[in-house]
This record gives C-alpha cells, sequence and structure tokens, in this order.
C-alpha cells in the first residue's frame, strides 16, 4: 500500500511538471520555465531555424504546413517510437539513437534544459524543438487508462474578385488519430492512412505519403530547398504520411516499413506517376554514431547513403547511377549490331556508360552554436533524376557541379555557392549574408544580402540575354548581376507589436517594397484572439525583379504574394480561437486589396476575402 501511495504521488509531481505541459497551438511561448531554455522562440523563427531557410519566402504550402500540423499535435518526445520520431523530420538518425539511449538509459525527458544537453543537441534547437514537441509521459496508460481518439475538422473558402470576375474555391480537410498507432486524413481530392505497429512492421500507409531517403539524390518527394542556406544536409524522414492541403508534392499508392532489431529498416513503396506505378526500396541500417542506406527505384535508378558523426565532425555523403541510361546505348548498339553495318561490331564496342551523381559534405562544429559546413556536387547531364530532390537542386540533380561554404552561428549566417551547368550554358556565384543580433529587450532587428553573378556561356539560349548589369570581363558576354537588400525591424513591448521592412533588389531595373505592420497577440484563457493589419507598397517595373513578402493567413494556407508594378497594397488578418470543453474552436478571417498599375497601365483592383473554422475535438 505504500508503494502504491508512493508510487501515485510520484506520477501526480511528474505529470505537474512544467516540463510536460501540454501545448495545444503554435502561440504558446512558454514549455519549460528555466532559466537557461525558457524562451521558445516564435513559430516562424523556429521554422527558419529548423529548416535552414533565410526567410519564410523560401518555403512551400506544404512544409509550412507540416510543422502547422506539428504545433496543433505536438510529438511526444517522451513516448513516440523510432520510427515516428524519423517520420517527423525533425531530428538527424545519430539523434534519434541518442534520444533512445538517454530514455532507456535516463528515463523521460524533463526539460528543454535537459534535452540541450543531450549530444547531438544544443540549447538553440532544443529551444526550436519547444514548439513541435511535447514531454508528456503516458502514465494514463500504467492504470489502463484509454486515450481519446483526437479529432481535427478544417473548413475553409476563398473569394477573389478582380475586374468585376469572380473565383470562389473551398477546401476541407478531416484528420484524426489514437495513441500514435494510426492516423487518418481526407482532403479535397485525397486521402490517406497510416498504421503504426510496435512490432516488426512498424507502418503501413495507404494514399498520399512522402519518401524520403538519403541526401535525396535517388527519391525525395516533397518540398526542396533550391535557396541558398547555411544548413547544406538533410534529415531523410523515410516514408511518412502527408496530410498536406497540396497534394502535388506528395506520393499517392501504398507504402510500410518494417524495423528489425531496432537499427535496420526495409521500407517499400509503390506509387502511381503518369499513368504507370513505380516501386521504390530502401534498407538503411542506423548506429549511435550514423547510417548506411541503399535505395533501388523501378526505374533502374540506385544509390547508397552514409552518413557518421564523430565528435566535433558530422560526415554525409551519397552516391547514385542510373543504369537505364547504359541499357538504352546498349539497346541502341544492339540494334546497330544486327543491321549488316561493317560497323556493327564497333558500334556494340563503343557503349559508353554514364557518370554517376555524387555529393558529399562535412559540418564542423568548432565551438557552441557555431558550424561551418562545406558540401560539393556533381550531378551530370545524363542523370535523370525524375523523383529525386537532393540539397541545393534546382534541376532535378541533372547537369550541374557546385560548391557550398557556409558559416552560421547565434547570429550570423555567412553562405556562398559556385556552380557550373555545362548543357544549358551558364555558370553562377551566389552570396547570403543575414545578420540578426540577440537582444533581450523589445527590439529586433535583422538585415539580409543576397547576391546572384551569373555568367552566361551560351547567351543566345539564356533567358538573362540583354538584361543586368554587365560583368563581361569576368564572366562573358551575358554575365549578370542581381542584388537583394532587405532590413527588417520589430518592437514588441507587449501584446502589440509593430513590424516594418524595407527591401531594395538591382537587377533588371531599381526596384523596392516596404511594408509596416501592427499586430496583437492575445495570451492564455480559453478565448484567445489575434489580428495583423499591414500596409505594403511597392514600385517594380520589370517581372524579373519582382519581390516576394510572406503574409500571415489562416492554418493550411501559405502565402507570399509577387509584387510587380506600382502601387500599394492592404491586408488584414484576424483569428478567435476558443476552448470549451474540447480541445478548441478558431475562425479566422482573412482580407487583401490590392491596386497598381504597370507600366503606367491601371490594373484592375484586386480584393481577396478568405475565411475558415477549425474545431480540434
Amino acid at each position: 500500500m505504500e508503494n502504491l501511495i508512493l508510487f501515485l504521488a510520484l506520477g501526480a509531481l511528474l505529470s505537474s511538471s512544467p516540463g510536460r505541459s501540454h501545448r495545444p497551438d503554435c502561440e504558446s511561448e512558454m514549455l519549460v520555465p528555466t532559466p537557461d531554455s525558457s524562451h521558445v522562440p516564435g513559430f516562424e523563427s523556429a521554422v527558419l531555424f529548423l529548416t535552414g531557410a533565410s526567410s519564410m519566402e523560401e518555403l512551400h504550402e506544404s512544409e509550412v504546413e507540416r510543422y502547422e500540423r506539428l504545433a496543433a499535435s505536438p510529438l511526444p518526445l517522451n513516448t513516440a517510437s523510432a520510427s515516428r520520431l524519423k517520420s517527423s523530420g525533425l531530428f538527424s538518425a545519430y539523434q534519434i539513437a541518442v534520444l533512445l539511449d538517454a530514455r532507456q538509459s535516463g528515463g523521460p525527458i524533463l526539460s528543454l534544459s535537459e534535452l540541450a544537453l543531450l549530444d547531438g543537441f544544443s540549447e538553440a534547437f532544443a529551444r526550436a524543438l519547444g514548439k513541435f514537441i511535447s514531454l508528456d509521459t503516458d502514465i494514463g496508460s500504467v492504470f489502463g487508462k484509454k486515450k481519446a481518439v483526437q479529432q481535427s475538422l478544417t473548413l475553409g473558402g476563398t473569394l477573389k474578385e478582380a475586374g468585376g470576375a469572380n473565383a470562389v474555391s473551398w477546401r476541407f480537410k478531416y484528420l484524426c488519430s489514437k495513441d500514435g498507432r494510426w492516423e487518418a486524413g481526407l482532403r479535397n481530392h485525397s486521402a490517406g492512412l497510416a498504421f503504426y505497429g510496435r512490432r516488426h512492421l512498424s507502418k503501413l500507409i495507404l494514399g498520399d505519403f512522402n519518401a524520403r531517403f538519403g541526401q535525396g539524390l535517388a527519391m525525395w518527394s516533397g518540398f526542396s530547398l533550391s535557396g541558398l542556406s547555411a544548413t547544406v544536409s538533410r534529415n531523410p524522414t523515410g516514408l511518412s504520411p502527408s496530410h498536406s492541403s497540396s497534394s502535388d508534392y506528395s506520393l499517392r499508392g501504398a507504402a510500410a516499413e518494417w524495423t528489425f532489431s531496432r537499427r535496420a529498416r526495409l521500407c517499400a513503396a509503390a506509387f502511381v506517376r503518369n499513368g504507370k506505378a513505380v516501386p521504390v526500396g530502401n534498407f538503411s541500417r542506423s548506429s549511435p554514431k550514423g547510417e548506411w542506406g541503399v535505395t533501388i527505384l523501378g526505374t533502374g535508378l540506385i544509390s547508397t547513403d552514409l552518413r557518421r558523426s564523430a565528435g566535433k565532425f558530422d560526415f554525409f555523403c551519397e552516391a547514385g547511377y542510373d543504369f537505364r541510361a547504359i541499357r538504352r546505348d546498349a539497346d541502341a548498339a544492339s540494334g546497330s549490331a544486327n543491321s549488316d553495318s561493317p560497323n556493327a561490331t564497333t558500334a556494340f564496342r563503343s557503349i559508353s556508360f554514364p557518370s554517376p551523381s555524387l555529393l558529399a559534405g562535412i559540418v564542423w562544429n568548432p565551438r557552441y552554436a557555431t558550424s561551418v559546413s562545406l558540401l560539393l556536387r556533381h550531378y551530370p547531364s545524363d542523370f535523370a533524376g525524375t523523383y529525386s530532390g537532393s540539397v541545393r537542386s534546382s534541376t532535378k540533380v541533372r547537369d550541374e557541379t557546385g560548391l557550398i561554404l557556409s558559416l552560421r552561428s547565434s547570429s550570423l549566417t555567412l553562405a556562398a555557392e559556385a556552380l557550373r551547368r555545362p548543357e544549358s550554358g551558364y555558370s553562377q556565384c551566389r552570396l547570403l549574408a543575414l545578420y540578426t543580433p540577440a537582444s533581450e529587450g523589445p527590439w529586433g532587428c535583422s538585415l539580409r544580402l543576397a547576391q546572384r553573378l551569373r555568367a552566361e556561356l551560351n547567351s543566345a539560349s539564356s533567358e538573362d540575354t540583354g538584361g543586368g548589369n554587365s560583368f563581361s570581363s569576368l564572366f562573358g558576354s551575358g554575365g549578370s548581376l542581381r542584388s537583394d537588400l532587405r532590413a527588417d525591424l520589430s518592437y514588441a513591448p507587449n501584446a502589440f507589436s509593430l513590424a516594418l521592412r524595407a527591401n531594395a533588389l538591382l537587377y533588371r531595373a531599381p526596384a523596392w517594397l516596404g511594408y509596416s505592420e501592427l499586430a496583437y497577440r492575445g495570451s492564455g484563457g480559453r478565448l484567445k484572439c489575434s489580428a495583423f493589419a499591414r500596409f505594403t507598397a511597392f514600385n517594380v517595373r520589370n517581372w524579373d525583379d519582382r519581390i516576394y513578402a510572406y503574409e500571415h493567413d489562416a492554418r493550411g494556407y501559405f502565402t507570399v504574394p509577387a509584387y510587380y508594378g506600382r502601387g500599394y497594397a492592404l491586408s488584414f488578418y484576424a483569428t478567435l480561437k476558443y476552448r470549451p470543453f474540447f480541445r478548441g474552436v478558431s475562425l479566422s478571417l482573412r482580407c487583401s486589396y490590392l491596386r497598381r498599375s504597370v507600366g503606367g497601365v491601371p490594373v484592375p483592383d484586386t480584393l481577396t476575402l478568405r475565411l475558415q473554422t477549425a474545431v480540434d475535438l
């Protein structure tokens, strides 16, 4: 009896620990009230830190929506299986191995401070994770208490009016899950079902899913960041269900994953593309020091990847080979051999073997919150990575040789890239500098400079012919320079905040954009209200100089308008959240008005209205 009382008291103490507070939404600011890692960054800052993007404009709707789902239903760090940890995309294989070993040897993680002390983690990384994980322990399961099914229903409608023409679109999504064992989703034109097993069959998915292996040379579905950043490696998620409202970036079919001896995994999937079924398989083996894997596609493409961690260094590489090219050349040579041509034997002997696609990188962490990265890549012109999406690949890993060197610290990010595409006929250099000084007060600021210097080797086929600032003496007759300078300033003394941006761009012609935004973020209680009002002015005379600016929008929508012409825009977004007896109800309203002229000719004004309601049960 005394042991039972002691156990109940311990369970009550653990369940009331600040480190186990559930995070029902993405705007909460505190998870663990400890001095060293109590402040969890905002949603946007956390997403940028984890993705490595330098601005929200570089992301895609499906990627942002994935983080929104994690913010609304945080990943249970202390109870999630290795398969679910990997599917989240938040951790590397090494971090997952360290986390599992820490849970087994020391019990559940009690706070972000404790998480930051694990090998492979840091305080900044733990703070960013605070938006998307929970440290709850499954105390209820000890006493046989069953968890309720979590359900979410979202309905949204958009009305767009321009020049007397109206366009109406609707969107709905229904998601449900239970105990981390299964989850299902239904959207406008797609659906998906995922089951997580506890023995050898660790995952089974029907419907829409993502397949992301290695660094993406052979298989990487969904979003690939093509913008320049200091993060040169990615965390493969393996097979994971896709519940994004934008289904264009996911695969549709069936997938399964088997786990052997905790360290080895076998994945098999088949999806339909262009009326044909495409099979894909992957075998990977992880250890506390890294991961090794092989990916095979039914199209004839194979790749092998390796990742190792040693002290302050993290090394990764992947090599891919397209056997289809050999088959095509062999078939052509065989056709010549069967002919009466006297050169048939010579044609057969002249079979050419395509070059492999390669990438290799190393990350060095010389001190706390500082990393230096180097990435080398080579994608031959005869490598057809139709379903690939390798890091820093804007050509689907084809016809590209490049190098990236970057430095990342707590306040400064520097990255430089040089690449050449022989078949396309140009080379390019890009530079990125992002300075975000640390600030303890209500003020915040950042300065971002992006430079792109392009050399056209074949100006007749180039999109830049006849434009840009000439650098002929260095890079040939088609050289052009694109400069993008952005400054952001924010002031948030309390629930009200003010944000200012000034963006200047020089490429085809001088262009600029500026906006001011007043925001209110309500806090706590059953009723919570947030509102954002923005005024934007811009002058962009050429379409190639268009400037993008991210705007707040309802959950599941990602709005990054491209401003072109001369004019102004007004936008307003408000959301009201209420938590009655169930998890919550939210109502969101967005209204935007755009007036502009192009080349001195007025363009019909555009009015956009969006209304969305979401119910979480």
